[in-house]
């Protein structure tokens, strides 16, 4: 299985990869979203780049609300459909999720 990850756009309010997967893209896109309360509260909205794939590869549709579990089933499916080695999907997924903290620290700075 070959990954490619390609940048389109990356910012503290919004970020678009491009992820290509044996060339068949996901896209992952992520959004800043600030609420005033009392105080001024930032937040990332994403879903998980692993919930994608599992719900483009398999017959699962996953949401965060799955939790732990939804995902433990679609990970068994996509070894079987992709590949029994799912590491790189995983150290994407880990990179989309620091960027997603970066984001909500204000951390790219351009």
């Amino acid at each position: 299985m070959q990954i490619d990850v390609q940048i389109d756009q990356i910012s503290n309010n919004k970020t678009i990869l491009g992820i290509f997967i044996d060339s068949h893209p996901v896209y992952w896109t992520a959004y800043a979203k600030e609420t005033k309360d009392e105080e001024k509260i930032r937040s990332i909205a994403y879903q998980p780049f692993i919930i994608q794939v599992i719900n483009k590869y398999t017959q699962l549709r996953l949401t965060t609300a799955d939790g732990q579990e939804g995902i433990r089933k679609g990970i068994k499916l996509l070894k079987k459909k992709l590949s029994p080695d799912l590491d790189a999907l995983f150290e994407v997924n880990d990179l989309t999720e620091k960027i997603a903290d970066n984001m909500s620290k204000s951390k790219y700075r351009f």
